[in-house]
């Protein structure tokens, strides 16, 4: 009986391995937690506290590093899952993986319900030959545990795959739909009535969408005119009244000097005389196709990766329109999923970029600005 119960747990083993893969789960359990500020790894995934590279969460995943991100609706969710179809792999999963159970439970049985069929059958054996043909059902039953742990596995790699698909496209409608219903709330306070959302237009130090004005660091509002002007160019004016009226008066920056209205000039103190900047000089609004012929590596300060949210993510995005990697129906975003990482994919393999992960680096950069340029 002892060669018996080898055999037995031999099966067992065999069979119970397969539930470990899909059990172990958790991001930096046993690092000392994620480290936000590293952002993600070359895979997407979650980088830990000790430096750890091996984590099974995807970066853009774990919550607390996005505390501001935005997702989709549960219906828009549902929709998502029904277009991949998940809750069919769900069912998939659960019966392969019930199966298995059984065959467990069957092979624990085999040396013990066996004899009693041999009995049955009105056969007489020795040990050795009952040893024998009880090997070979545990046999037959590995055999059966092999093929449906292959099926699970297949299943299952689709089914984890195709989940993080459908979280990406979440995050992008739901970032799709703040930006709607920002957009709508400022169109209502300013009684504009136009509820198209319209494609950002680059314009010198920001850009415009719909009716609202966005300008970059080092520059100013001005509102009027929908120009972003070089900080220190406009005068900061208040009124006062006294006997004699309305007193209107204005400063600039340092190193300006104020010359009528709300402008400001450079200005030499020592020398008293007037700067001529020409970098400073305002530029009319510049039509989109214009301002992304301007664009030069330097717009990038750093690697983009899936994951990753910022300014520079929705300026690729509208460079990867322009060159038709994705749909212009689609509106920009700041957030970097699977659909910014699928068409760099496409785009590196179509300049033979390699390697060709869906990152946005130095290589892949001067490649996309030249043939914006080109």
């Amino acid at each position: 009986m002892k060669t018996l119960k080898t055999i037995t747990l031999i099966s067992i083993v065999s069979v119970g391995m397969m539930y470990s893969v899909f059990a172990v789960q958790g991001t930096c359990s046993y690092h000392r937690g994620v480290n936000c500020s590293s952002g993600a790894d070359w895979d997407g995934s979650a980088i830990c506290n000790d430096g750890w590279r091996d984590s099974t969460e995807r970066f853009s995943d774990v919550s607390k590093c996005h505390p501001n991100r935005h997702i989709c609706t549960s219906d828009e969710m549902n929709s998502l899952k029904l277009k991949y179809k998940l809750f069919e792999q769900e069912k998939q999963v659960k019966d392969l993986t019930s199966k298995l159970s059984e065959l467990n439970y069957k092979a624990k049985l085999i040396p013990y319900t066996y004899p009693e069929v041999v009995k049955k059958q009105g056969r007489m054996v020795t040990e050795r030959v009952m040893l024998g043909e009880i090997e070979r059902e545990l046999r037959l039953i590995n055999l059966e545990v092999i093929t449906v742990s292959a099926q699970l596995d297949a299943v299952y790699s689709k089914y984890v795959m195709d989940s993080n698909l459908i979280n990406d496209e979440c995050y992008a409608l739901g970032e799709q739909n703040y930006n709607k219903n920002l957009l709508n709330s400022t169109l209502n306070q300013t009684q504009y009535k136009t509820q198209q959302v319209e494609v950002p237009v680059l314009i010198e130090g920001g850009y415009i969408r719909g009716a609202e004005l966005f300008c970059d660091n080092g520059y100013n509002k001005d509102v009027a005119n929908l120009k972003c002007i070089k900080d220190g160019l406009v005068a900061i004016c208040s009124q006062s009244s006294n006997s004699n009226g309305n007193i209107t008066t204005c400063s600039c920056s340092s190193g300006y000097k104020w010359i009528g209205g709300k402008k400001c000039k450079k200005y030499n103190t020592q020398t008293g005389e007037f700067i001529e900047d020409v970098s400073t000089t305002t530029q009319p609004i510049m039509t989109t196709t214009s301002a992304l012929n301007n664009i030069g590596t330097s717009s990038f300060t750093r690697t983009l990766k899936k994951g990753m949210s910022g300014d520079d993510v929705r300026q690729l995005q509208i460079l990867l329109q322009k060159l038709n990697y994705l749909p212009s129906s689609q509106t920009p975003s700041t957030y970097f999923g699977s659909i910014t990482s699928n068409a760099l994919i496409k785009f590196q393999r179509d300049n033979k970029i390699q390697p060709s992960t869906g990152s946005f680096g130095p290589t892949t950069q001067a490649k996309l600005i030249s043939l914006i340029k080109g």
